[in-house]
């Protein structure tokens, strides 16, 4: 599992110094192509159920790269997913990292768009409470800020895949980017 999450973290960074590369190059802007950043905060929504247990959501971030071709938008964001586990006698909060992919289809205006579509989130944690990669469906609504390159996203990640616990890991999100060219 180690050599997984150093391979996971030198191809991520070799995808960071990348997409550096492309931002700073204004050159290889291309009508109908975006490259930009965001990041924000998350709220994780589990389905966990456990006898004697409350098993809640905590708040934690994502952040990374953007691109869009024309209405089709994609992203590689680094996700932490937080559960906070209450019982008698104990409170934990742990924490699950991930490599996340969305990719979804926008539509509507500049100033308003809604989006729809899918995300695929390879964990890149041992130890984490969830083992193996999440996978769902997702939906967004942007605006853009007029005269700006700035937008401002809501996201619903609706999980669809199993946890070690047996439930779903569903989030909100609210991020901040900024599209370069």
């Amino acid at each position: 599992m180690t050599n997984i999450n150093i391979t996971v973290r030198s191809n991520l960074a070799s995808l960071f110094a990348i997409m550096g590369i492309l931002l700073g190059s204004e050159a290889l802007a291309l009508p109908g192509v975006t490259f930009g950043v965001m990041g924000g905060g998350n709220l994780t929504l589990p389905s966990i159920q456990s006898t004697g247990v409350t098993v809640s959501g905590a708040i934690d971030f994502s952040v990374g790269p953007t691109m869009s071709l024309g209405p089709v938008e994609g992203a590689v964001l680094y996700s932490r997913y937080s559960l906070k586990t209450v019982g008698t006698g104990f409170e934990v909060t742990s924490a699950s990292k991930h490599l996340e992919i969305p990719l979804l289809y926008r539509f509507g205006l500049d100033l308003v768009s809604l989006g729809v579509g899918g995300f695929y989130a390879i964990c890149i944690d041992e130890g984490s409470y969830v083992v193996g990669d999440l996978y769902g469906a997702l939906a967004s609504i942007r605006t853009k800020i007029p005269g700006t390159s700035i937008f401002v996203d809501g996201r619903f990640n609706l999980g669809l895949s199993s946890t070690t616990g047996g439930g779903k890991l569903s989030s909100l999100a609210f991020l901040v980017g900024y599209d370069f060219f």
